[in-house]
């Protein structure tokens, strides 16, 4: 009798060894918990042991559930009462026949994920509940389960998750709005042209037509060029570049478009413009005036006819002798915006209403660039707004000074004086439209054309020139068999030097930051983007053709 109790209780303590040695290796691979169970059976071997305030308790201690209890009840009331959302798959997965058929197909080391509240605390935690599952000899199924916590990294996962949801979420809206403001002037353009088509004998309706599309370009180019700043933005491809500027000139020469857009709508535009005292600064004005515009432009879209809104620019003194502060104020009295939507207002895509509430045309970009070309030129923004009363945005920048320069005598615009008459330019375009628009706007004031419709050719027909026989190339980008970059790379690697000289101009869809930049690189004089500005144009025969 000695020897079989003696027998029987070795055997008592290398199970609890085994247990225990089982369980340590699962602390040890950074496992919360343990337990091992009898599938066969329905039989729990082992406590269901879980490291809780900093201890391996058994679970048994801090549920409503009777010791020595079926796997398959445990689970159960486990299932029901702390798996999250999830309960009725992880009571499946726990049960012991579908333990018993995974084990039978082959799969000895199934696994199982879900949110658990924690029982002491109320914590959720994330939990991974992995099994290892064996045959004794008795031909029983034995199921070992470890179980990880993962909450850390599936936290993680989830707040990626919910980012890129709400991502794509803006995004779908982004090209929803799109497409329909894109189609809204695109209908009128195909509209009026059906129109002026019909009434081609009445000059007086067909003018009516071509003002209305021309509008309606623009807006639908406006729309263009919120989707292409976004792009720009979004890359981290927008570059700050300081340059000294007159701000007061610069504010004048923005000043008669931003009026014009007013009167278009009917707007009353009221400049106030404070004591400058330096006003010589390096600023990146291009940039600069896309944020004054985007703002303006949001404050007469949101007004009502017969609205006004007000535009402040005043001076403040800096400690700093070589800074001066800038601050732009523009107020309007239209539709204004709620509390909840103003924490949303920088947001991409954001809008509070769709153009099909409002009537007004927009992307819900602007500003969001708005606010990223501020924070990138070290300025400063604040939105004020109440819904039904109007809106007061105030814009700050610090400029870094300059000595003012001594004033030149204002020379005359010389495309007013000097004609372009008989000068010959080479386009270089592979769209017969576009060839044909840009002839016709070149021939009217005179110029010949020839035209090439690949960077090969044009490269053979200015090789093959006399110098002086062209004045200009106007080249295109994107073109088959050679692009524009490598017709200007070979044109200015010509043995003749005179004929390597000549100006080239890219007139171009390409119209990123970077595309002006390879443009230059590859030797370029200047680059224009299309839709084709006649004054840009003009401007730019007059400055690089010799006369």
């Amino acid at each position: 009798i000695i020897v079989l109790y003696l027998v029987r209780l070795r055997k008592r303590n290398q199970k609890r060894h085994r247990e225990a040695t089982i369980y340590q290796c699962a602390l040890y691979s950074q496992a919360v918990g343990y337990f091992q169970c009898n599938l066969s059976k329905d039989l729990m071997l082992s406590p269901y042991m879980k490291m809780i305030e900093g201890e391996p308790t058994d679970i048994i201690d801090y549920i409503p559930f009777p010791a020595g209890a079926p796997f398959s009840s445990l689970m159960d009331y486990i299932g029901s009462h702390y798996v999250v959302s999830t309960a009725g798959d992880f009571r499946d997965f726990m049960n012991p026949d579908a333990l018993t058929k995974l084990y039978r197909a082959g799969n000895f080391k199934p696994e199982f994920s879900c949110w658990v509240t924690v029982p002491n605390n109320g914590d959720k935690v994330f939990q991974r509940y992995v099994f290892f599952l064996s045959e004794n000899n008795d031909g029983d199924i034995i199921a070992t389960c470890i179980v990880y916590d993962q909450s850390e990294h599936e936290g993680e996962l989830e707040k990626q998750r919910i980012k890129a949801e709400a991502a794509n979420i803006a995004k779908s809206t982004f090209l929803f709005n799109m497409s329909h403001d894109v189609r809204t002037p695109m209908n009128a353009i195909i509209g009026y042209a059906n129109m002026a088509e019909k009434n081609i004998n009445n000059k007086e309706k067909v003018s009516e037509c071509i003002t209305k599309i021309q509008s309606s370009s623009e807006q639908l180019l406006s729309l263009m060029d919120d989707a292409l700043d976004m792009s720009r933005v979004e890359s981290g491809k927008v570059i700050i570049k300081e340059e000294p500027v007159n701000i007061i000139e610069n504010i004048n020469r923005i000043k008669d478009s931003i009026v014009e857009n007013a009167r278009l709508h009917g707007i009353d535009l009221k400049f106030n413009m404070g004591n400058m005292e330096n006003y010589e600064v390096y600023v990146d004005s291009m940039h600069l005036n896309k944020i004054l515009f985007n703002v303006v432009d949001n404050a007469i879209k949101y007004s009502k006819p017969g609205g006004i809104v007000r535009i402040t620019i005043s001076q403040k003194k800096l400690k700093e002798e070589n800074f001066a502060r800038y601050i732009f104020v523009i107020e309007d009295h239209g539709i204004g915006m709620s509390n909840d939507f103003l924490g949303q207002i920088y947001d991409m895509f954001a809008r509070e209403e769709s153009s099909t509430i409002s009537g007004v045309q927009g992307t819900g970009v602007g500003m969001a660039i708005t606010k990223k070309l501020v924070d990138l030129m070290n300025g400063e923004i604040s939105v004020e707004s109440e819904k039904g009363k109007g809106t007061r945005v105030r814009l700050q920048f610090d400029f870094r000074a300059r000595k003012p320069v001594e004033k030149v005598e204002e020379v005359k615009n010389p495309e007013e004086e000097v004609s372009l008459e008989g000068k010959r330019i080479l386009l270089v375009e592979d769209i017969e439209i576009n060839r044909e628009i840009a002839r016709e706007i070149l021939e009217e004031e005179g110029l010949v054309v020839e035209e090439a419709v690949d960077g090969s050719i044009a490269v053979d027909m200015v090789s093959d020139s006399e110098p002086g026989y062209y004045d200009l190339v106007f080249m295109d980008i994107q073109m088959p068999i050679m692009d524009g970059y490598e017709a200007t790379r070979r044109i200015r690697a010509l043995a003749n030097k005179e004929l390597a000289q000549i100006p080239i101009v890219a007139m171009t869809a390409n119209a990123l930051d970077e595309d002006i930049q390879n443009s230059l690189e590859a030797g370029m004089n200047a680059h224009l983007s299309k839709p084709i500005n006649i004054v840009e144009l003009f401007n730019a025969m007059h400055k690089y053709i010799k006369v």
